[in-house]
């Protein structure tokens, strides 16, 4: 065997161990429960999630679904502060009360709680009084 085909042989050996310490290394990162399931810029403070982790309840007669397309309709944003925001605050209120269905907005708050998971995340809490039809 010549010095090349050692060399070639040994430089083989050597790529196929880093492939395979670096699939090993991805899936224990992968499967490690410690590993946060956010973004970099959800880290900073998870300021900002998705309006489905809002908590409130629907008018008699709607699903919770078209409840929020109508909050939308009239300027409920898609995302909401983790922070009690006073400006975002006043606009979502204004939202809620605008709606025809609500006849008072009793209670308007983020909490933080936890996932299934252990994670913590916003959401945002909505307590309605609707009005009898």
């Amino acid at each position: 065997m010549s010095r090349r085909d050692t060399f070639k042989s040994l430089l083989q050996a050597t790529l196929l161990a880093l492939v395979v310490l670096g699939v090993l290394i991805g899936l224990s990162t992968l499967s490690n429960p410690k590993t946060p399931a956010v973004s970099k810029q959800e880290n900073f403070t998870l300021s900002y999630r998705a309006l489905q982790e809002i908590r409130l309840p629907a008018p008699p007669g709607k699903t919770r679904e078209e409840f929020l397309q109508e909050l939308r309709y009239l300027g409920l944003p898609a995302t909401f502060p983790e922070t009690n925001s006073s400006e975002k605050i006043s606009q979502m209120r204004a939202v809620f009360q605008s709606h025809p269905d609500v006849a008072e907005l009793k209670t308007l708050k983020t909490e933080t709680v936890l996932n299934g998971d252990g994670t913590k995340y916003p959401v945002l809490i909505v307590d309605l009084a609707f009005k009898e039809k």
